[in-house]
This record gives C-alpha cells, sequence and structure tokens, in this order.
C-alpha cells in the first residue's frame, strides 16, 4: 500500500485535466480508510467463523486480481524522462529503512536497549546519512533531496508522521477498549461489534473525498490539512472528556475519520504543487513513507504504553483504563481522572500530541504558503503579471484569515 497509492496518485497527475485531479487524489486517498472500513468486519467475521490464516490467503486473493485490473485498465503513464534507475540508491533506502522500522516495530518485545533493536536502529540510521551524502552526490539520483528539504515539503512531510501516529493510535486503542471486558472497564463487546463500531471511520473518509477536492479547489490544501488536524484533536479530546458509553466512542472515531480523510487527501496535493512533474512519484513515495513511520511508531509506542499499566483479568493482564487515557494523551494532551467511575476535568495543559502537532506544522504550511505568494506578488512589473499579482493578493487573504482563524483554536487548545 505504501507502493501502490503513490504511484496511483502520480499517475493522475499525467492523465487527468489539472481541474479533476485534487478531487481523483482526495478518492484514492479514501480508499486507504474505505479498505479498513469493509476489511475490519469482514476479518472479524473471517476470524470467528474460520482460521485466521484465511485472512492472509484472502488477502493474497485480492492482490492476484488487483495486479491483473492494473495491467489491463489503468492507462499508461505518457510522461517520460530520460536517465537510468538509482539501483544503489533505492537498496540503500530500503536498508535504512527496513532497519529502523525494524527497531521501532521490535522495541518493545526485544527490548529498547537490546543489541539488536540499537543495532537495527542505529545501523539504519547510519545507512541512511550515507544514503543522503550519495543522493546529492549523482547526477541522476532515486530523490531530488533538495526538492525534498524545501519547506512545504519539508513540513508537509513532518505533519505526514503526526497525521499517521493519530491514525493507527484510534486503530490500537479503540478496538482494544471495545473488546475489553466491563469489569476491567471496557466495553465486553464481541469482536465483530466491535468492528462494525469502528467501521463508520473509513466510510466517512470515503463520503469526505468528493467534498475534499471541491474545499481544495477554493481554499487550498493548506487550510484541508489544517481542517483535518483540528478535527484530530477534537477526537482524542472528546475520547479523553467523553468515553463512558459506546456512541461516545463512535462519535470519536468518526471525528478519526474526517480529520484523516482531509489530512490524507491534503499531503498528496500539497506535494504535488511544491514539486516538478518529474518528481512527483518519488516525492508522493517519500511521503507515504514517513506516513509509515508515523503508524510504525504508534504501534510501538502506544503498545509499549497499554503494556506499561495493566490490570489482572482472571489469569490475563489487560490493559488498564489509565493506560488508555496515557495513550488518548499521545494524541491530544488532556488530562482526566477518575474519581468513582465519573470523569473529573482539570485545568486543561498545553496540547503536545500528535493531532496537536499536525496542527502546528499545517498553520507553519499555511504560512509558508502566504510568504510564497508575497515573494511572487512583488516580482510582477508588468500589466499582464499585475493581473495576477492581485489574484495572488486575493489568494493571500484567504490564506492569512486560515492562519488566523487556526491560530485562535490552538492558542484555545493551549490556554
Amino acid at each position: 500500500m505504501t507502493g501502490v497509492v503513490p504511484l496511483g496518485i502520480s499517475i493522475l497527475r499525467d492523465v487527468l485535466h489539472e481541474d479533476r485531479v485534487d478531487a481523483a487524489i482526495a478518492l484514492i486517498s479514501a480508499t486507504l480508510g474505505v479498505g479498513g472500513a469493509l476489511g475490519l468486519p469482514i476479518s472479524a467475521l473471517l476470524t470467528e467463523r474460520s482460521d485466521w490464516h484465511m485472512l492472509f490467503w484472502v488477502a493474497a486473493g485480492l492482490g492476484a486480481v488487483v495486479f491483473v485490473l492494473v495491467l489491463t485498465i489503468v492507462p499508461v503513464s505518457v510522461l517520460r524522462t530520460a536517465g537510468r534507475f538509482d539501483y544503489p540508491g533505492a537498496f540503500g533506502l530500503a536498508i535504512g529503512l527496513v532497519g529502523i522500522l525494524l527497531a521501532i516495530s521490535r522495541g518493545n518485545e526485544w527490548g529498547w536497549t537490546s543489541p539488536p533493536v540499537l543495532i537495527a536502529g542505529l545501523g539504519g540510521i547510519a545507512v541512511l546519512l550515507l544514503w543522503g551524502w550519495y543522493e546529492l552526490r549523482i547526477a541522476e539520483p532515486l530523490l531530488d533531496l533538495r526538492v525534498a528539504a524545501r519547506r512545504p515539503v519539508l513540513l508537509t512531510n513532518i505533519a505526514s508522521i503526526a497525521m499517521g501516529f493519530a491514525l493507527f493510535g484510534s486503530n490500537v486503542t479503540y478496538p482494544q477498549l471495545l473488546e475489553l471486558p466491563t469489569q476491567v472497564g471496557g466495553f465486553g463487546l464481541p469482536l465483530l461489534t466491535a468492528s462494525l463500531v469502528v467501521m463508520p471511520a473509513g466510510l466517512v473518509m470515503m463520503v469526505l473525498s468528493p467534498f475534499s477536492g471541491k474545499l481544495a479547489r477554493t481554499v487550498g490544501p493548506k487550510l484541508l490539512l489544517v481542517l483535518g488536524a483540528i478535527s484530530l484533536i477534537a477526537a482524542y479530546g472528546f475520547t479523553l472528556l467523553l468515553s463512558a458509553e459506546v456512541w461516545q466512542i463512535l462519535v470519536a472515531n468518526l471525528l478519526v475519520g474526517a480529520g484523516i480523510g482531509f489530512g490524507y487527501a491534503a499531503m498528496p496535493m500539497l506535494i504535488m504543487r511544491s514539486v516538478p512533474q518529474t518528481e512527483t512519484g518519488a516525492s508522493n513515495g517519500l511521503n507515504a513513507l514517513f506516513r509509515s513511520l508515523g503508524t510504525s511508531s504508534a504501534a510501538a509506542v502506544v503498545g509499549a504504553v497499554l503494556a506499561s499499566s495493566t490490570v489482572m483479568d482472571g489469569d490475563t493482564a489487560v490493559p488498564s483504563p489509565n493506560a488508555f487515557q496515557t495513550a488518548f494523551v499521545l494524541g491530544a494532551r488532556r488530562r482526566r481522572d477518575r474519581d468513582g467511575g465519573r470523569p473529573v476535568h482539570p485545568a486543561p495543559r498545553r496540547s503536545r500530541g500528535a493531532a496537536s502537532l499536525a496542527a502546528r506544522v499545517s498553520a507553519r504550511v499555511l504560512r509558508a504558503g502566504r510568504t510564497g505568494a508575497l515573494r511572487r506578488i512583488r516580482r510582477s512589473r508588468s500589466g499582464r503579471l499585475g493581473s495576477q499579482a492581485s489574484g495572488l493578493m486575493r489568494r493571500d487573504g484567504l490564506i492569512r484569515r486560515a492562519v488566523l482563524t487556526s491560530s485562535e483554536i490552538l492558542q484555545h487548545d493551549l490556554r
């Protein structure tokens, strides 16, 4: 999925009219959620009524069907660039990322200070540093790091880590909370029922995809990314304040779906507006890798948090309510204490979670776009460019209002 989705988005830029690209990007990004939404109940049914190994056979069969459909339906990209493929760069990037992701995903199981984790993590970082040195010195690199270091691209990739963390954090915590026995603070739902509660988040992503495309054409993808981050803050904040009923988990999950839908639709648009057309595939692939880094980090960090505070359910240790609260704080930093089973809300603290990080980075992306617009206005010297400058000024006004709005929301959250 990390490779297929960026390639599909890159092909859109080559074969579709520019007026249709934003809506198509939003639709493809939404399929990530829709696939998960449909996969949850189907996987639950297969697990309950068959062997769980059947899940992998079904996934393999679907992969074979998709392979045939790609060969027969997906148009061939008409964009061709001269040059050769950077095999050493691809090999080095793969080794570095595998080392880092292996350390993150297995750190809780093997021990964060164990030799295998340290070797994998530090070795992966060293390989990536050498890979970057190599890529900056060859004529035809796998990825132009100078393009990737541009402010809008860099900030978008940082926001991708936070978005991926917020998404997978909900995927780890909500199902477990729904399925845990009631005597240890859960809801005691069976696997299939819990999957149906979590499933609507993916459907929200699909429903919002046409609206995301229209909104991106109207106000730009930068504001769309800010809206996604704000929705994630609202989701985790709502869960911290209200999580005593199943419908409250459902509402929070719907907000997560809206936030991820907006964010995942906006990020490829921001990347494609900031890089040359020849760099679209590589840049979107890097953005997908940053999202994967966020999801992998969420699996390791949230798993470690849930395992650090447990209660006994018979002979089995399960996460405690305090562990879930700490996991939600990682998404949006607020705290809720329990007093006789009823939530008590102390004074809010500074927000430092993944969703808040995404919001702050999104606001910086907005300001970067505003600065770029002002620079282009200053370079206008003719009547034709003057009319273009007035259009940029109008767009700059929209960006300024968006920055002020997001800043007010963030300041309220910080207070």
